[in-house]
């Protein structure tokens, strides 16, 4: 977002608070953050969050070969994020705006292909298995 690589609806916020923060203080931020607990109590739709699953471990979208078959130990986590605790919302809203190229930088092109095959739907239920589990930092 500091350098303008990532300028969406949802980054307009987030851009003016980004011009003052420096690199030594987004390196604490991303440490801070990496420490919290994720996932945890997080509840909601089973048969949703089964149907999730499911994608997620499909050989189409193959899920799986980049961020782990826990969503919590990318293959690469200098280019591939941690995906398990994640927000729900955040997930579908990030999701969509890769299919749909909104958000279409660098690290979105092999996603760009793999969401071009999910529907809305589909989007939601990798949504919520993904919220359900527990994110970085917390015992499974």
């Amino acid at each position: 977002m500091k350098n303008g690589a990532r300028d969406n609806s949802n980054t307009v916020v987030m851009m003016g608070i980004m011009e003052s923060v420096t690199e030594a203080e987004i390196e604490a931020i991303a440490q801070w953050l990496s420490y919290l607990p994720g996932g945890v109590g997080v509840t909601g739709d089973a048969t949703l969050a089964a149907k999730g699953a499911e994608i997620y471990k499909s050989k189409d979208t193959n899920c799986i070969g980049c961020h782990g078959a826990d969503a919590n130990t990318p293959l690469r986590p200098d280019h591939f994020p941690k995906l398990a605790g994640q927000n729900k919302t955040y997930i579908i809203t990030q999701m969509k705006d890769i299919r749909d190229g909104v958000r279409d930088n660098s690290q979105t092109i092999v996603m760009t292909g793999i969401t071009q095959g999910l529907s809305n739907e589909n989007i939601k239920a990798l949504a919520e298995w993904l919220a359900s589990l527990n994110g970085p930092g917390v015992s499974n």
